[in-house]
């Protein structure tokens, strides 16, 4: 897999209330293009194109491979347009700003994707703590 970089976006983020319907429609073209089982409606705005992300919950923190070395996540987040993801640093919100980001292309993005989705859950973590 590639390297995570340190990301340089802010992150937008919404009321649950008010994204269902856009967020679903993300959702379900990326099901329906990925085969995905294990993503949701994410509550944060792609900050490349504005599209609602969707994500996933590991139940196990995930290693990724980050420009410092091996981390371990507790969520990740994409944009399917975007073919981009999104971690939080661990025990803090994607809008913290001070998480990882990655770019891939077609074939890289739908292996990517369907590998996260392989390891997450829609059922959330318990006892996960945010430092803001």
């Amino acid at each position: 897999m590639q390297i995570f970089r340190r990301t340089t976006f802010s992150y937008k983020e919404e009321n649950l209330a008010s994204i269902w319907n856009p967020a679903e429609d993300i959702l379900k073209e990326a099901i329906a293009q990925y085969g995905l089982s294990n993503f949701y409606g994410a509550s944060y705005f792609c900050p490349e194109c504005g599209k609602h992300m969707i994500k996933t919950v590991f139940p196990t923190d995930l290693a990724i491979i980050t420009v410092e070395g091996i981390v371990g996540i507790p969520r990740i987040f994409s944009c399917p347009k975007c073919k981009t993801f999104h971690a939080p640093t661990p025990g803090y919100k994607l809008s913290a700003n001070n998480g990882y980001y990655l770019k891939l292309h077609n074939d890289e993005f739908a292996e990517a994707i369907r590998t996260f989705d392989k390891y997450g859950s829609t059922e959330g973590r318990k006892n996960t703590i945010w430092f803001y």
